[in-house]
């Protein structure tokens, strides 16, 4: 009799397992189609154009500029402005009045066409990473880089420091700011990190902390700050845009804890970049980060990252060396990327690639569900996160 009360109740527990997991998997069943519901009745193509963040040359937009044709026949989402490209030329800033001109018109334009506001986007991370210079007329401040400011030990600085030049990128309608970053400062040697001192410190709850002060400063500026670059940087060997970045040999667990750190205390930006390398210690696969289900999975299951996530340029050298055009934005999708970011090389060449991605993600999007799922999720991301503009 004992035996058999032990067998029934085994039993029950995994019926009671069963059943809850079923319930479970019908909810987010439910709620899918839900989402899916509300976003079918919108075009796949304008759909597609709200998770597309683009660059472009030119200190002033006419009718007949490419942005503008990219941003009426594809709603793109938003723009990445820059003072100058990898040549060295001209690109979208020289000055205060220019910058207030540009921005106020490419708003205006998407509020005449009674279409969403844009977002903004720039890099202005101190040091010698920026978009915005003194020299130009901008008034940013002392502009420490994350390495000098770490050297202080006062995460009051990084907040004053953030928080002036959050409102000077607000003063402009500048309203993502591709910073801080989140890299430890493991390789004193790194091409990428060392060189131009963009890590506030080696040790991850220091990162942490300098970090939760400049996210303070960026949030009392309405700026949406962005983390960068995921799963990170700090060991890294390599010179970005010459090959495929590899850091499996020089990567280590710490180098995600500024992350853990960071969401977990609700100190956290709404963005969080994921970059283009290769680290087979998170996926043993070789895929790059911007393109691994597996990677971005730690950043939204095991870390909790509830924000948007934007890949790194898909326009540079190294993610073209694995995967191109529409092909590449559809597996970064897939992946779990919610904002795709087309700076362009010339930035020229997006007046054609655009359209040639939106396309291929369209068409793709009819045959494979999972690309239509993500297509549809991100889209809500993006306008949930639109409505606080």
């Amino acid at each position: 009799m004992l035996i058999l009360k032990s067998i029934c109740k085994k039993y029950a527990y995994k019926l009671l397992f069963i059943s809850a997991l079923l319930i479970t998997s019908y909810s987010l069943y439910a709620e899918q189609a839900k989402i899916n519901a509300k976003t079918n009745k919108i075009n796949i193509e304008d759909k597609i154009g709200q998770l597309f963040i683009v660059g472009f040359a030119g200190l002033e937009v006419r009718a007949d500029s490419d942005i503008i044709k990219l941003i009426d026949k594809f709603n793109i989402s938003g723009v990445y402005l820059a003072d100058i490209d990898h040549e060295g030329y001209v690109r979208n800033i020289n000055g205060p009045e220019q910058l207030s001109q540009l921005v106020l018109s490419l708003q205006n334009h998407v509020k005449n066409k009674k279409k969403q506001k844009l977002f903004i986007a720039v890099e202005q991370e101190g040091g010698a990473m920026n978009s915005l210079h003194q020299l130009s007329g901008f008034n940013i401040g002392k502009n420490l880089s994350q390495q000098k400011l770490g050297f202080k030990e006062d995460s009051s600085v990084i907040y004053r420091q953030a928080l002036h030049q959050g409102k000077e990128l607000s003063r402009y309608g500048i309203n993502i700011n591709f910073a801080p970053v989140l890299a430890l400062s493991i390789n004193r040697d790194s091409p990428v990190i060392a060189r131009y001192e963009r890590s506030y410190n080696f040790y991850a709850n220091l990162v942490a902390k300098d970090a939760a002060a400049a996210v303070k400063g960026y949030q009392e500026a309405n700026i949406n700050c962005t983390f960068k670059n995921f799963p990170g940087l700090g060991s890294a060997e390599y010179t970005p845009g010459v090959n495929i970045p590899d850091i499996s040999r020089t990567w280590s667990d710490k180098e995600l804890m500024p992350y853990k750190l960071l969401i977990n205390s609700g100190q956290f930006c709404p963005l969080v970049m994921v970059s283009h390398v290769i680290n087979r210690k998170l996926d043993a696969s070789g895929v790059p980060a911007s393109l691994s289900k597996k990677m971005i999975k730690i950043l939204r299951d095991r870390l909790k990252f509830r924000g948007a996530i934007i890949s790194a340029d898909m326009t540079r050298h190294d993610i073209l060396l694995y995967a191109k055009g529409g092909e590449a934005a559809a597996r970064a999708l897939i992946a779990g990327n919610n904002l795709l970011l087309y700076i362009g090389h010339p930035p020229k060449q997006l007046l054609t690639l655009i359209p040639e991605v939106i396309y291929y993600l369209a068409a793709e999007a009819k045959k494979n569900p999972v690309l239509l799922t993500a297509i549809n999720n991100s889209y809500l991301r993006i306008q949930r996160m639109k409505e606080a503009l």
